[in-house]
C-alpha cells in the first residue's frame, strides 16, 4: 500500500503520525472510531487501515507481553 517511506526501529523515539494517506488506503495511528449503529466498547483501537479498492477495514490492537508479565508477577 506504499503508506510510509521509512521503517524506524522499535526503540526509536519517533512517533507515528496519526493519519496517513494515499490514493488506495488510508492508515489510522490511535485515532478515535465513530460508528453510527454498532456498539462500540473501545472507540479507540491502536491501528485502523482502511484499503479502498478492496473496500475492506482492518483493525489492530497491540499489546506488551513483557508488562502483562511484569504486572502479573507483581500480584503473586
Amino acid at each position: 500500500m506504499d503508506l510510509i517511506e521509512s521503517n524506524p526501529l522499535w526503540y526509536s523515539p519517533v512517533q507515528p503520525k496519526p493519519v496517513y494517506e494515499k490514493e488506495r488506503a488510508e492508515a489510522y495511528w490511535d485515532v478515535p472510531v465513530n460508528a453510527e449503529s454498532t456498539v462500540v466498547k473501545s472507540n479507540r483501537v491502536d491501528v485502523q487501515i482502511v484499503d479502498k479498492e478492496k473496500k475492506e477495514v482492518l483493525l489492530m490492537e497491540m499489546t506488551c507481553l513483557w508488562s502483562f508479565l511484569f504486572l502479573f508477577s507483581l500480584c503473586f
